[in-house]
């Protein structure tokens, strides 16, 4: 028998059981990341040798509402070094994704955050 958080006795779980055990792996990993960059931001090699697999999952993370928080959180603590890389149009479209996560929820203090993060974006690229 699998030794997973959906093993149950002899049944298959339903689908809302898996859509939750998704769910829940999508903020588990958006956390995972943000705390790797928490831990790891005086080393760029680190950073760079990750960087796909941090935009994918805050890519995910920003797709899953259950998993909006984390978003904005790994956003919010990814961008410096994004934005140090000049990888700005991608990461612009990321930005206006998790502003909109902070207008569903009513997150002033990461809007304004975030609103400031896209204002520099689109001064760096000549907007």
């Amino acid at each position: 028998m699998a030794s997973h958080a959906l093993s149950l006795a002899g049944r298959t779980p339903d689908l809302e059981s898996w859509r939750t055990f998704f769910r829940q792996q999508v903020v588990s990993n958006a956390e995972f990341w943000l705390e790797q960059i928490t831990q790891h931001q005086a080393s760029p090699a680190l950073l760079q040798r990750e960087r796909d697999n941090i935009l994918k999952a805050l890519t995910r993370a920003l797709q899953v509402p259950a998993a909006g928080q984390s978003a904005v959180s790994l956003l919010r603590a990814f961008h410096p070094y994004m934005e140090r890389q000049g990888a700005l149009a991608q990461w612009e479209s990321l930005a206006v994704a998790s502003i909109e996560i902070c207008r569903r929820q009513g997150n002033k203090a990461d809007e304004a955050s975030l609103l400031d993060h896209l204002g520099e974006l689109k001064r760096d690229q000549g907007e």
